[in-house]
């Protein structure tokens, strides 16, 4: 069965890092369904001189969109083409998703009351739990707090929301990966883990409980570990990170271009990869497709497996 991936914004560089990332694994034809505009993806590749050997789910094209510019025709779009292939996937046509980077601003000129494509799909999927992770060739980093502000971090935190992040990483680290015992270790909030209560209290009242009850669980978990020094020795499967950039600076800044994002809980697998629209190179044909590549080759692997979260649908 195929995996589908999405054309993500069509003002951005998805399309065409999709298509070279395809011309470069050379899947068979019956493992690919594209999610767009087919008068798009064919001008893009008609652009880079590449055939379309896969199935498109044609959606139909508002004539003002213009490459490199963010508009509510373009996140409609992308939305609908992410809404129609999620609903493939959960009536089982596909059994995998990749999405494209989609433009944040495009969905709000288009009304689209969504930060993004990770809460939408835990709400079309009816997931009761799900995490955003970061796999990098180094790292593999789940977030509990994601696309919120930095002042909002603290008072979002519950140990409810650690432990929950901690079983989700781990049934994909076993699952998907076949690391039969995990150790995931789980970062603090604040500079020093908050030395002892010193700097803030999160970890003494939120943080630790949750470790300590993982623990009690039969978890390999550790921490809370200060976040500014873990990275630099760090020797889990997999870190727990709080908010978004104490997650993800390292993770870009070790493999930018050669990681991608996981979305975990949901009754299929979904990958996208770690970058976004890049509209100042968009319709150049000079995009890096690595990290595309990585997301359509991962999810075709994983999508082998049924998914350990099938329950949620």
């Amino acid at each position: 069965m195929a995996i589908g991936i999405t054309i993500g914004d069509p003002a951005g560089i998805g399309p065409e890092v999709t298509l070279k990332a395809l011309n470069a694994l050379q899947l068979p034809t019956h493992a690919v369904k594209l999610f767009g505009s087919r008068t798009i993806w064919t001008r893009v590749a008609e652009q880079l001189h590449l055939p379309i050997p896969y199935e498109i789910v044609d959606i139909p094209t508002p004539s003002d969109i213009k490459v490199g510019e963010p508009s509510a025709a373009a996140g409609k779009l992308s939305y609908d083409a992410f809404v129609t292939a999620v609903d493939a996937a959960l009536r089982g046509t596909i059994r995998g998703l990749v999405t494209a980077p989609i433009n944040k601003y495009s969905w709000h000129l288009s009304n689209i009351p969504y930060a993004g494509h990770t809460d939408l799909l835990a709400e079309l999927t009816h997931a009761p739990h799900y995490a955003m992770l970061m796999l990098s060739p180094t790292l593999r980093v789940t977030l509990v707090t994601t696309h919120i502000p930095i002042h909002a971090v603290a008072d979002a935190l519950t140990s409810t929301a650690i432990i929950e992040k901690v079983k989700l990483t781990h049934t994909f680290l076993t699952h998907y990966l076949n690391i039969s015992t995990p150790h995931i270790a789980v970062l603090g909030l604040n500079p020093h883990a908050g030395d002892h209560g010193v700097i803030g209290d999160e970890e003494l009242r939120i943080i630790l409980p949750a470790i300590q009850e993982l623990q009690q669980s039969g978890y390999h978990v550790s921490g809370p570990h200060p976040a500014d020094s873990y990275f630099a020795r760090h020797t889990a499967d997999a870190i727990i990170a709080m908010y978004h950039d104490q997650g993800l600076i390292p993770v870009k800044l070790t493999s930018f271009g050669r990681a991608i994002n996981v979305t975990l809980g949901l009754p299929f697998i979904r990958t996208s990869p770690d970058h976004g629209t890049a509209y100042e190179i968009a319709g150049r044909g000079i995009a890096d497709h690595s990290s595309m590549l990585e997301a359509i080759k991962s999810c075709y692997e994983w999508s082998q497996k049924v998914s350990p979260w099938t329950s949620t649908t």
